[in-house]
């Protein structure tokens, strides 16, 4: 015997259908779980209460069923509108933000010396271990880190690098742990979604800050960024660490200068032209003279 459908919220399950293309099987699956945070709601259903609710049901609940939750909600939030009814919210709590920690300044700084120095790429750095680290000589201004995919390959990183990274982490030198975890004293990395958005915090700090860089990474981050934006703008700087770089041209800007009159600075390679034969004048003997000639 099939299970007859629940029609306690038929209308919200309609208003999906309608005005938020829902299917009928998804709002079925909507409304089933409106229902189940109808039942973990308080009696207070201000904003602090409904956040205070939700705040309640993710200790009980993954990440992916809260994020659900929140999305019916919202839903829900809207269909009461169209009744004139007003129902709160729950406001973003850090438990519930996608992502791991933000590092702090002089972490990224290290993060960006790992990237930029072409020791590692992004992808690889997860995978670094302080087990990699040799044996810390205090008198030796940079420690030296193992290349684990160049066999017989170092990488040495400065001490206050390595101090900043320690600290945070909360690890030791020969520990098993990653040099950037998820969270300080978390044994797993740090995701790699997650470094590519501290590298972009990192040099944008560097390009809104007006003080001058505390230290030689900051000024090849800044050095870059310069060159980023000018590149952006249609110049190219020429007279700083990246005093090597070359814009590049786009396909496009190619085809629009090759169907130009190309000019002493175009792309066009030229080429020595072969002489052309000087015209013979008369009387001039040359080498097939009285050959095949008729005597006046």
């Amino acid at each position: 015997m099939s299970r007859r459908k629940k029609g306690d919220l038929a209308e919200f399950q309609a208003w999906l259908m309608e005005t938020r293309y829902i299917a009928d099987s998804t709002a079925s699956v909507y409304a089933s779980t409106l229902r189940q945070v109808l039942a973990s709601m308080g009696e207070d259903l201000s904003e602090a209460g409904v956040t205070a609710s939700f705040k309640e049901m993710g200790m009980d609940h993954s990440r992916k069923a809260m994020n659900s939750r929140r999305s019916v909600w919202k839903h829900f939030c809207a269909f009461a509108a169209t009744k004139g009814i007003s129902v709160a919210q729950p406001r973003a709590t850090p438990s519930s933000q996608s992502g791991p920690p933000e590092m702090p300044h002089d972490v990224r700084a290290a993060l960006h010396f790992f990237a930029r120095k072409g020791f590692f790429t992004v992808k690889q750095i997860p995978h670094l271990q302080w087990s990699m680290f040799q044996q810390d000589i205090p008198s030796v201004p940079a420690l030296t880190l193992c290349d684990p995919y160049q066999r017989g390959q170092e990488a040495h990183i400065p001490r206050p690098h390595a101090e900043a990274m320690l600290e945070w982490s909360g690890a030791e030198i020969g520990d098993s742990t990653p040099l950037f975890p998820s969270k300080p004293g978390a044994p797993n990395a740090y995701p790699i979604p997650a470094l590519r958005r501290e590298l972009r915090f990192y040099r944008r700090s560097l390009a809104l800050t007006s003080e001058p860089p505390p230290d030689e990474v900051d000024q090849a981050a800044m050095a870059e960024m310069a060159a980023l934006l000018a590149t952006r703008e249609g110049d190219s700087v020429l007279d700083g660490p990246d005093k090597d770089f070359v814009p590049t041209r786009s396909t496009q800007d190619l085809h629009a200068l090759l169907a130009s009159n190309p000019g002493p600075t175009s792309l066009i390679p030229t080429y020595p032209q072969p002489t052309p034969p000087r015209e013979q004048l008369p009387g001039e003997a040359g080498p097939n003279s009285g050959v095949g000639e008729e005597e006046e």
